[in-house]
């Protein structure tokens, strides 16, 4: 689950840190272990030609000589026994090297052995005594074993026991910071279709993306425009079809109520104006939605207060049972909306809540500078929980709490709905727990603007 909240910069990001990370160690690797032969090499190559000259030294000389001399050669490093003294060194003979110190000395002395050998507690081989021992025979059956044992080097910054060296970390972190800028780079475009994305879902007149970039974010781009394209050509369509149904239907509805004035029967009458009354409704809610599909009334700047404070003295004075918030002497809530259309929302919820639930109590609350909430609460029947999103499509109509009566068309919150997507807002429906449906209109805040005129 954790794993899911990781962003596709962020993976992207530790795959390429992860993968620089392993090169460097495993580089390290291979140049430390070619060190170690070169190093091994390099002492079996001093060890074999000291060897080479102590014998070549001692050849011509007696056996009791050639004791006193290997008594004043041997010192911590190198150190020269005979035949009496010898002890053989533990483990495996190793030919390779008798056989390089054979072709040095020749054919008057013979090299019965020789040994490369390591301690067993030796974790390092940069500092490590490996021993390297050789074992000849001179003319007449001397016997000498010669043994070398290298001084511990001394440790530096090149050779320290480190996985990562402190050069490693600088391209480390050199690398990370070019990787984590290269992927925000290479995800920009997506971050721009995301936000695309989002801004069709708020506005079908969104204008399509630009396209370029590198091939494979051109194709993206140009299939998201081609979708845009087509979607906007299909709810274009299905607007002018609903405008087109409802606004031809006027002209039968008004046929209808002139030859309804030739009726002579009362009963009759009464009931044939009620259904074109209801027809009426139906036909100017569904004008309504196909002009909220697609709204071409410009943006401005406003204040929400002021706009609600209006909205609620116009609803006052015809007798509406409504209490608000008094927002006039408050900082003004500035956003950038289609006046008209922000204004047909809040009416129409409104209505709703005077309508359903005999009264509306309405008050804003801003959020961290950047929203603001318009709350429109009533004391009705609420709405089922499983129904809350239902009512937003056209036509819904619950009968629990709305019937033909109360020239309900089932269009208002479609309407609102559809709105409130152009003012980069939204709309949530809450049940409140002592009884009521709260409405709650979200808008974000224009800022760095001039307050209007109230």
């Amino acid at each position: 689950m954790m794993i899911a909240r990781i962003t596709l910069s962020t993976r992207l990001f530790l795959i390429v840190l992860g993968g620089v990370f392993f090169a460097i160690t495993l580089s390290n690797a291979f140049q430390r272990y070619e060190r170690k032969k070169v190093i091994e090499e390099n002492r079996i190559f001093i060890a074999l030609e000291h060897f080479s000259d102590v014998s070549k030294l001692l050849a011509p000389l007696e056996p009791n000589e050639r004791v006193k001399v290997l008594e004043s050669l041997s010192d911590k490093q190198w150190q020269f026994k005979h035949d009496i003294a010898i002890v053989f060194p533990e483990g495996s003979p190793n030919p390779k090297t008798a056989e390089l110190l054979s072709e040095q000395l020749g054919e008057e002395i013979t090299v019965e052995g020789a040994w490369i050998l390591t301690p067993e507690d030796c974790t390092d081989v940069f500092h490590c005594s490996i021993k390297v021992s050789a074992w000849v025979k001179f003319i007449g059956d001397q016997k000498i074993l010669m043994t070398y044992t290298p001084s511990p080097r001394r440790r530096y910054g090149g050779e320290a026991s480190f996985l990562l060296r402190h050069r490693d970390w600088f391209v480390l972190i050199i690398t990370a910071l070019l990787a984590w800028v290269v992927v925000r780079l290479s995800l920009r475009p997506l971050k721009q279709m995301t936000n695309a994305v989002t801004k069709f879902g708020n506005d079908m007149n969104t204008p399509p993306l630009k396209e370029g970039g590198p091939p494979e974010v051109s194709r993206a781009v140009k299939a998201f425009n081609t979708m845009q394209q087509q979607i906007q050509g299909f709810m274009s369509e299905r607007t002018q079809i609903l405008a087109a149904v409802t606004h031809d239907l006027k002209t039968p509805m008004t046929r209808m109520r002139l030859r309804l004035e030739h009726c002579h029967e009362p009963e009759l009458k009464e009931k044939l104006q009620h259904d074109l009354e209801a027809m009426q409704n139906l036909v100017d809610e569904g004008l309504e939605l196909a002009r909220s599909m697609h709204s071409l009334e410009p943006h401005q700047l406003l204040d929400l207060g002021a706009m609600i404070h209006s909205i609620c003295d116009d609803l006052i004075d015809t007798g509406a049972n409504i209490e608000h918030q008094d927002l006039l002497d408050s900082k003004p809530m500035l956003v950038n909306v289609q006046a008209l259309a922000l204004r047909r929302i809040l009416e129409n919820i409104i209505d709703n809540a005077l309508k359903y639930g005999n009264r509306a109590h309405i008050n804003c609350e801003v959020k961290d500078d950047r929203v603001v909430n318009v709350y429109i609460t009533d004391q009705g029947p609420g709405i089922p929980e499983a129904k809350l999103e239902c009512v937003r499509k056209p036509f819904m109509r619950l009968e629990e709490s709305r019937s033909r009566e109360t020239g309900g068309t089932g269009l208002g919150l479609s309407i609102a709905t559809n709105l409130i997507k152009t003012q980069k807002g939204d709309i949530y429906l809450h049940n409140l727990p002592e009884g009521g449906l709260r409405v709650t209109v979200s808008l974000p805040i224009a800022k760095h603007e001039q307050a209007p005129d109230r």
